[in-house]
């Protein structure tokens, strides 16, 4: 006769017990409440850093082959970036779909028949903007001595990077000199 035991032997169980299950679940759903809202901050601070760094590396290169080549070289900000023909923009839009690098010999901040295009760079990071004061609205050239002028002529001038509460500034000199600093707690670069 065999004796009916209720509780069998812990080593030959299989699976989880739902309490286990519950127990799993509630630790992973805290855990997860916490993670989320640091990974999108770590997200939106990559991101505003890329656009960042793709904005000063075009102005290195504007600044340093206009001294190279001995002539005006532009950054001027596009939304035709992605066609053909790219032209500079002159309109209000920002500088958040794009810009194009050239050798300005023509009209100052247009782009003309003897000019050549250096690089075009689109930018596709939605809900990003990037604004400047009126010398920069629309583009920033670079002389052979490396000086920088805007619509106005030489002048200093910032772009503001804003993405999520996030913010990075990018501060040009009159003489050219290009820095970048956080923005994000409204502090002087």
């Amino acid at each position: 006769m065999k004796v009916f035991q209720p509780f069998r032997d812990s080593s030959r169980q299989q699976g989880v017990t739902l309490l286990e299950l519950i127990v799993t679940v509630s630790i992973l759903t805290i855990i997860l409440s916490v993670a989320i809202p640091s990974f999108r901050e770590i997200v939106a601070t990559n991101r505003i850093a890329v656009i960042n760094n793709d904005l000063l590396e075009a102005l290195h290169v504007a600044r340093s082959e206009a001294i190279k080549r001995g002539t005006r070289v532009t950054v001027c900000k596009s939304t035709t970036t992605s066609s053909n023909s790219p032209a500079c923009a002159t309109d209000d839009s920002g500088w958040e779909n794009g810009w194009i690098i050239f050798s300005d010999r023509g009209t100052r901040g247009q782009i003309d028949g003897n000019d050549q295009i250096i690089s075009v760079h689109e930018q596709n990071i939605p809900a990003v903007t990037i604004t400047t004061g009126n010398s920069f609205k629309d583009f920033i050239s670079y002389l052979p001595s490396g000086f920088s002028q805007g619509s106005g002529g030489s002048t200093e001038e910032s772009f503001l990077i804003k993405l999520q509460g996030k913010a990075r500034k990018i501060e040009i000199n009159f003489t050219g000199r290009i820095r970048s600093c956080d923005a994000s707690d409204n502090s002087s670069c």
